[in-house]
Parts: structure tokens; sequence; C-alpha cells
């Protein structure tokens, strides 16, 4: 009934919650331990001498492709707002979890790296944080779940071109990417990639297999 629902519906959100405190925490470790310091780069290099140069998808836009534009899509094609908010978020959330865990790890330099060492502080940090891309995996995973959920939808198959909208958009963010010389386009292939991946766990979480009968994980966690 209508109180299964709202535990249903609470139960999403706390995960969603919980989810993202992992991802600040994470942030947080990283930036603050003592292996956050820069190990020194060449002088000059090869892929890794570009000039800086400012993002052509700012964060407030990359905000408006992960979350705004999934959402307006799939409440205008009649899915739940509020079950979609629940996996766009949880995706998000996988994704940066993985994202930051293997920027971190790999340690790729970045082709503008040696301008970001020049830069000093916060910058010089983010020079060896190439491997995979940021922007590229949180566009693709608030953009994947529109694009699978507007694929599977049986009832309205007219809209099923428009699928391919958010993610042609998640693929100009990393085209972006490259283009502005912050990634190298294995890094973007490999965001692209988790993003997907996070969307797709997160559909699964939220009780929405991809197939056209779907079957809910848990009761109370169907998607309509």
């Amino acid at each position: 009934g209508r109180l299964a629902a709202m535990r249903g519906l609470r139960s999403r959100w706390l995960f969603v919650a919980g989810l993202h405190a992992v991802v600040l925490l994470e942030k947080a470790v990283l930036e603050w331990s003592p292996g956050s310091v820069v190990p020194a780069l060449p002088e000059s290099g090869s892929g890794i001498d570009a000039a800086l140069r400012p993002s052509t998808v700012s964060m407030p836009a990359l905000a408006c492709v992960t979350g705004g534009l999934p959402l307006l899509l799939l409440g205008a094609t009649d899915h739940s707002l509020e079950i979609s908010a629940a996996a766009v978020a949880t995706s998000f959330g996988m994704s940066e979890i993985a994202t930051v865990v293997l920027k971190a790890a790999v340690g790729r330099p970045r082709p503008n790296a040696l301008a970001l060492l020049r830069k000093g502080g916060h910058r010089a940090l983010e020079a060896r944080r190439s491997f995979p891309s940021g922007h590229s995996s949180a566009a693709m995973a608030g953009c994947a779940v529109a694009t699978l959920k507007l694929l599977q939808r049986p009832k309205n198959p007219a809209w099923r071109p428009l699928a391919l909208l958010p993610f042609a958009c998640a693929c100009a963010v990393g085209a972006s990417r490259i283009m502005d010389r912050w990634h190298h386009p294995s890094d973007v292939a490999a965001g692209l990639a988790i993003g997907m991946l996070a969307a797709w766990l997160s559909l699964r979480v939220h009780g929405a297999p991809l197939a056209n009968q779907p079957k809910p994980l848990a009761p109370g966690l169907s998607l309509q």
C-alpha cells in the first residue's frame, strides 16, 4: 500500500545518502593524506606539456547534463520522478567512488600536467589524476540511466529514438575533455564505460532489470 511505498522510497534515499557519504569521505581521505603529494614529473615530455585551458563543460553545465537532462526526459515520459532521481543519484555515487579510487591508484599524468604543476596548490594535485575522466563518468552515469530506461519502454516506442540524446550528450562531454587537453582518449573511454556500468547497476538496485517486463528485486522497489 501507500505506507509500503513510502518506506521503499525512504530506503532508497537512505541508500543514496550513505553512498554519497562514502564519496565525500573517500575524497577527503585522498585529499589530505600524506600520499596526496604529487610525485615529480619531468620538466618536459611528450603528451604532458599541453597548455592549461578552461573547461568547455563547466561544473554547472556538467550538473545539468548529469542530473537535469535525464530527469527532464524521464519526467516527460511518465516515469516516476522520485525513483528516477534516486536511480540517477545512485549511479552518480557509484561512478564517483570508482573514479576517485582509480584516479588515486593509477596516477596517470594529464596532458596538461606540467602546466598544472606550475600553478601549484590544488592544481598540482590534479596533475596525476587523469585516468579515468571524472567528467565523462559523471555525465554517462546520469545520462545512461535515462537512455536505458527509455530504450525499454514497450508502451511508447516513439520515445525510443529520444534515448540517444542523453547518450550523445555524455559522449560530447567526453570529447570536450580531450579537446581541452585535460584527458587522454583512453581516460574518456574508461570514464564513459564506468558511467554506463554504474547506470546499469543502479537500475538493478532500484528494481529495474533491463527487460521489457520489470522484475523488482524487493517489494516496493519496482520502477514504473
